[in-house]
């Protein structure tokens, strides 16, 4: 089993952040004040599916007493049709007919169109949780039938701490902090995704550590980071070309190292403001590393950096762009 289903929340007590929802949730249960629609929008692996199982089992006193229905495959106004046709039947053995719709918004403008009718006056004692990551494919009107939650991003503190705690059930003994904190700097604010990265990682080596953790996941570590920065910074453009190929000849995907190298200036820029680690999620293991640009001037890295990762998400030939974009940072103007 995955560690992701493994460590998979059941109830909202083991549910990360999204406390404000949960309250809500947790009150319309004790009141009894259940909806016919549930808008759960939000970044991908913020727990918008986990949340709706939850609340599903609560509201039935019981496991699995929901349908869930992944609409990138079931999509088709006939697939809404049997869903109605199945809504208006009782019941039986459980007080609410709970469906999921997973990925809702791919549904069809015809089958969105049959579930706006249904909702129009549904059936007594049934429930729908559309879950989705894209909100503007909807109409008005489906907002205005539901009650809508916006899952947030989940913070990167809380991101380590759920790592270390299934590190510790899992009895890995060599961890390093550091290793554990890339992971969630990886995840930007998705569990799912923090707890993949990990899994991964773990099937690779026992050993949590940062050469393992980039290895397994074909990365850039720091160490690569720092030193690409330095040779921009320093307008070195022999080293800063045999850099970058090394880090192609790697088999690095360029456009995620470009993306890191973008975090990390900012990460940077940061600690210049605040002199220490409250806003960036670079370790304090680097801080020497980050001392040495406390008095350096890098607004023409960050705007030449980011120029350069807007350019290669259409680019076909990545590395030739960052070529010309290496040469034209390393030379004075």
């Amino acid at each position: 089993m995955s560690l992701a289903n493994k460590y998979r929340p059941r109830k909202f007590e083991d549910v990360t952040e999204q406390d404000f929802i949960i309250k809500i949730l947790k009150n319309q249960l004790k009141e009894k004040n259940v909806h016919s629609l549930y808008l759960f929008i939000g970044p991908a692996g913020t727990g918008k599916t986990t949340n709706a199982r939850i609340f599903a089992n609560e509201l039935n006193e019981t496991e699995g007493a929901y349908v869930e229905v992944d609409a990138a495959s079931n999509n088709s106004v006939d697939n809404v049709r049997d869903i109605i046709k199945d809504a208006h039947l009782k019941p039986v053995g459980v007080p609410y007919k709970v469906y999921i719709i997973d990925e809702a918004h791919l549904l069809s403008a015809s089958a969105v169109g049959a579930f706006l009718k249904l909702l129009e006056e549904p059936p007594q004692n049934v429930v729908f949780i559309f879950c989705t990551t894209d909100p503007q494919k909807f109409p008005a009107t489906i907002f205005s039938r539901g009650q809508r939650f916006d899952f947030q991003k989940i913070s990167f503190g809380a991101v380590c701490k759920r790592l270390e705690y299934i590190v510790l059930q899992e009895k890995i003994t060599l961890v390093d902090p550091a290793a554990i904190e890339f992971i969630a700097k990886l995840a930007d604010g998705g569990m799912r995704d923090a707890v993949t990265l990990l899994d991964t990682c773990l099937g690779y080596s026992k050993e949590l550590t940062i050469p393992n953790v980039t290895e397994s996941l074909n990365v850039s570590g720091y160490k690569d980071l720092f030193e690409s920065l330095y040779y921009l910074v320093e307008k070195n453009k022999k080293d800063a070309i045999e850099h970058l190929e090394k880090i192609y000849m790697s088999g690095k995907d360029l456009k995620l190292f470009f993306k890191q190298l973008l975090e990390l200036v900012m990460d940077i820029m940061k600690y210049q403001f605040y002199t220490d680690f409250k806003y960036i999620k670079v370790s304090n293991q680097y801080k020497k590393d980050l001392d040495f640009y406390i008095e350096k001037d890098i607004n023409k890295e960050l705007v030449a950096i980011n120029s350069l990762c807007t350019k290669l998400k259409y680019e076909q030939n990545p590395k030739l762009a960052a070529e010309v974009d290496i040469i034209l940072m390393c030379t004075e103007v």
